[in-house]
């Protein structure tokens, strides 16, 4: 057996014995209630946030004729009826409907006791139904003239001949629009009792909670309802027609562009997700050879796409692409010509994939598996997704002796799921190739109605049947003028005390999980240590950041790319040696006092990820072709910036406060940056990152501790000097800033003149086909900017203004589009930047109100429900990077930004948690109902 087969089969067996010992699954807790609701726990003593999802298996899917857009009615009534709730997402898909929450420790028995009543024993007023219904209507009579609409039922109808209406793009907007309100409320209260019961329903919970009591919690709530209803059996939506090729043409569709889409339905779901890792990856022969061929001139590797899309009852293969008529003009293809060659390929597929190219992608999907499945959170949206689409089938065993056994599993659906996501490895590629080879797949071509007429009949003669915006949908087609109407007609106990936020210590359990230590070379390594997680996030920390380079605007961030694309180098070398198995996944960031590359691995990657790095930074060899890349890439991402009218505004209003400072010339948005930045200038200037007083590590996950050996021997004394004394931050007493901005002014306005660009930093693959249109306006709704004075970042007031910055923002969202700017470094101000404010002196009145609001409540003595609004809202908006294991890291690299230790986000939260009304409202004192610095546009309306 050659080495790399060697390597390929030991990858395999260590990925699967690792993965499915993965630690979020061994923690998961799943119980079935005695109303039959699923429960699925997971405590998260990292996480500061309660993250509750509640999923019906009531989706699109469940749909008839006549109940067409009524599932998607439902969930708006729900979100509507309780706006208390605060709902992060809600959603109806094709098999289900999904409601997330993302909510404090302390809001927990509260929001369970909301949601049992909203789900269970709904109630909807005449006014809110009748609302929402018209509302929908508007929307659905409206969308019926959308491209996007056309599109999608013609496909779908197609496909999904059997029963259309089962999708988004099936509603009927006559007869929805007929419906009134005492048919709807009919049809909404027979979706609520059949649908939207206990056995039919599951909820996902997991972060800062305590399984056992909170199990009571949810059986005093979600566990009283109960229903003798049985959801009712659905009809195969699996495709059945017999017509596969279809050309689409439109006056609106672009003369320049040719889209076709491809779509195979015999695969099963591993053989679908096999072959679209096959297919998708950008160095795959299917891709290379079409990005080739100069006749379909098609634009690039991401105009190709392929993917697989499931639903409880199919799986399908799509295939899409983008075509260009060839820049040689005396090639004169037609688009009917350059869709039959692209074909081609798509049916040689089989001829021309090689084993090694199927050995790659199941390499590939292991590794996003187990990447999803590397933090709690990740891991239940995962487990709340499977479930989703889960046939109502006894869970599937494994048949393999040596498997993990069922007894170590404390959740069944989980070991379906990873026996599922195991079947992958075993699908054999010839058998995919062979059903792929034998079915005939659906051909949508999409062109416009020029395009069209000149080639009718050669599409004709091909076999492709006409769709127009007449007939696309299937409520106007002839075969379904006749069809009949669908007939739609263990547990476990535990006694104790109810939920109880005092006995979730965040600050305690988490500072006790802080562990620092100092390498010899004085590098400081701070880790917090999650053994629910089975990844690693390890910080690069190096301090500087853009003040580095204020003179040489971008300069350093070109520096940290760089220094990120070394160690991706590294790594990539080790996995063609089959050192490192898994695909270790790296970004980078450039902030004002600090940069960072941030590395996510497996744990049993740690020694090979450490050494990659001390390559990098030892024998690294920065080529041309990448310090043009890094430059490029800066330079493109300044012009973005510049082109944004709240930079342009705080960029004018830091020039006006101090025009000769280091900030100023950072936020400048009027000069073009690194013009005279050459290769010779990027190498001389590398080894000022070989100076170990920049760097600091931040380490989070389940790491082994020889981490710490690892990084000694890696970057310590003998590998990475130190060249400059460093001073040690704590959390009381920060590093005094380099550079610090000029004073806040008490009291002044600023008015300044934007320049309106329309820009747009939306990736190819997801912009779309069509172009954006602009329409010529002389009106803008530009930003607001209100800026105040802020604390030392050492005082006690720092992390409170900060809180009550972000509540102020989260009151005026309600109206507006609203982020907060939180202090930096060297600039003691924090910022509320309101997009789009149509009359300044409308706003200037909601924020007086806000603030005057805030200080009467907290003047109260009974004062405690703004106060856990304030500690609340911090939590959901700024503790929620908690969530993972590079979230958590991201935090703390902000304490070292700050010019504190890493673990300072853990001191901002005990000091914002414990704090009373009396210090928030001294903290106020920061917030004059007329902010101290206020910067508008020339072109706001008063």
């Amino acid at each position: 057996m050659s080495k790399i087969k060697k390597a390929l089969a030991l990858f395999f067996l260590i990925f699967f014995a690792f993965f499915l010992y993965a630690a979020p699954a061994d923690f998961l807790q799943e119980y079935t209630l005695e109303n039959g609701l699923k429960v699925f726990l997971l405590e998260n003593n990292s996480d500061a946030l309660v993250h509750v999802e509640y999923i019906c298996r009531a989706g699109f899917s469940a749909q008839t004729q006549e109940t067409c857009g009524f599932y998607k009615l439902f969930t708006r009534l729900v979100q509507a009826a309780n706006q208390s709730l605060n709902f992060a997402d809600v959603q109806c898909y094709a098999d289900s409907s999904r409601y997330v929450l993302k909510i404090s420790p302390a809001e927990t028995e509260s929001t369970l006791e909301t949601l049992s009543t909203a789900f269970l024993q709904p109630e909807f007023s005449d006014e809110l139904l009748s609302h929402e219904l018209n509302t929908l209507k508007a929307e659905v009579q409206s969308n019926a003239n959308e491209m996007s609409t056309f599109i999608n039922a013609a496909i779908d109808s197609r496909v999904f001949s059997g029963s259309p209406w089962k999708h988004d793009s099936g509603i009927y907007p006559p007869l929805f629009k007929k419906t009134t309100e005492k048919t709807a409320r009919n049809i909404i209260k027979d979706i609520s009792d059949r649908w939207y019961i206990p056995k039919n329903s599951a909820l996902f919970i997991s972060g800062n909670i305590n399984s056992e009591k909170l199990l009571i919690t949810i059986k005093d709530t979600f566990g009283r309802f109960y229903s003798p209803f049985n959801t009712p059996v659905q009809k195969s939506s699996a495709p059945v027609n017999s017509h596969r090729k279809y050309v689409l043409h439109s006056k609106e569709l672009s003369k320049e562009l040719t889209q076709v889409v491809v779509q195979y339905t015999m695969l099963n779901m591993e053989q679908a997700d096999l072959m679209a890792a096959v297919l998708d990856n950008d160095y795959s022969t299917f891709k290379q050879r079409l990005s080739s061929y100069s006749e379909l001139n098609i634009a690039g590797n991401e105009y190709i796409n392929v993917s697989a899309a499931h639903k409880k009852d199919s799986s399908r293969l799509i295939i899409q692409t983008l075509i260009q008529p060839p820049e040689d003009k005396k090639n004169k293809l037609s688009s009917l010509q350059q869709v039959q060659k692209f074909l081609d390929d798509v049916k040689n597929v089989p001829l021309t994939t090689t084993d090694a190219e199927f050995q790659y992608a199941k390499n590939q999907l292991s590794h996003s598996f187990n990447y999803i499945d590397s933090s709690p959170q990740s891991f239940m949206n995962n487990i709340a997704s499977f479930w989703a689409i889960q046939q109502y089938t006894p869970t599937v065993e494994y048949e393999n002796s040596d498997e993990k056994s069922e007894n170590e599993y404390q959740s069944l659906t989980a070991k379906s799921m990873f026996n599922h996501q195991k079947l992958i490895s075993d699908v054999v590629a010839d058998d995919v190739l062979k059903t792929y080879q034998a079915e005939n797949p659906f051909v949508f071509v999409i062109i416009s109605d020029e395009d069209y007429k000149k080639n009718k009949k050669g599409y004709a003669a091909a076999g492709f049947e006409e769709i127009t915006q007449k007939n696309a949908s299937w409520y106007v087609q002839k075969m379904f003028q006749n069809m009949k109407k669908e007939n739609d007609n263990q547990v476990q106990y535990y006694n104790g005390l109810r939920y109880s936020e005092d006995d979730n210590n965040y600050y305690q359990k988490n500072i006790a999980s802080v562990k620092k230590i100092t390498l010899s070379n004085g590098i400081p390594v701070t880790s917090k240590k999650s053994e629910i997680s089975s990844g690693v996030s390890m910080i690069l920390s190096i301090a500087g950041g853009k003040l580095n380079s204020y003179d040489d605007n971008g300069f350093e961030d070109v520096m940290i790319n760089l220094l990120s694309t070394l160690i991706q180098k590294e790594i990539q070398k080790k996995q063609i040696e089959g050192i490192i198995l898994a695909s270790p996944n790296i970004i980078f960031k450039c902030g004002l006092s600090s940069g960072y590359v941030l590395i996510e691995f497996e744990k049993e990657d740690t020694l090979a990820i450490c050494d990659a790095i001390s390559k990098a930074l030892v024998y690294g060899e920065i080529v041309p072709a990448d310090a043009d890349r890094a430059v490029g890439s800066r330079q493109y991402r300044k012009r973005l910036e510049n082109g944004t009218a709240a930079n342009q505004m705080l960029s004018i209003a830091i020039s006006n406060l101090d025009s000769k400072s280091p900030f100023a010339k950072v936020f400048d948005t009027e000069k073009d940056i690194l013009i005279d930045t050459g290769y010779k200038k990027i190498v001389g200037a590398f080894p000022q990152l070989l100076d170990s007083s920049r760097y600091s590590v931040i380490l989070a996950g389940n790491f082994d501790d020889n981490i710490f050996d690892a990084l000694e021997k890696s970057i310590g004394q003998d590998v990475l000097p130190a060249i400059n004394s460093r001073q040690t931050a704590d959390n009381t007493a920060p590093e005094e800033p380099l550079y610090t901005l000029a004073e806040i002014p008490s009291n002044k306005q600023l008015t300044v003149q934007i320049r309106h660009t329309f820009l747009t930093d939306v990736p190819a693959d997801k912009a779309g086909p069509m172009p954006a249109v602009l329409i010529p306006t002389t009106e803008f709704t530009d930003p607001v900017i209100y800026i105040n004075k802020a604390p030392k970042p050492d005082k006690k007031e720092y992390a409170l203004y900060c809180a009550i910055l972000n509540y102020i923002s989260s009151l005026l969202r309600k109206k507006y589009s609203v982020s907060a700017q939180f202090p930096q470094y060297g600039m003691d101000f924090g910022a509320i930047i309101v997009q789009n404010a149509a009359h300044t002196k409308q706003l200037d009145a909601d924020y007086k109100n806000a603030v005057q609001q805030i200080q009467k409540e907290l003047q109260n003595p009974t004062s405690q429900n703004i106060l856990q609004k304030i500690k609340n809202e911090w939590i959901l908006s700024e503790m929620e990077q908690t969530i993972d294991n590079s979230g958590t890291t991201k935090l703390m690299q902000k304490g070292l930004e700050l010019g504190f230790a890493a673990d300072y986000y853990l001191y901002q939260y005990n000091l914002i948690q414990s704090a009373e009304a009396e210090d928030y409202l001294k903290t106020m004192e920061y917030f004059p109902v007329k902010p101290n610095y206020r910067i508008y546009s020339a072109d706001n309306k008063k």
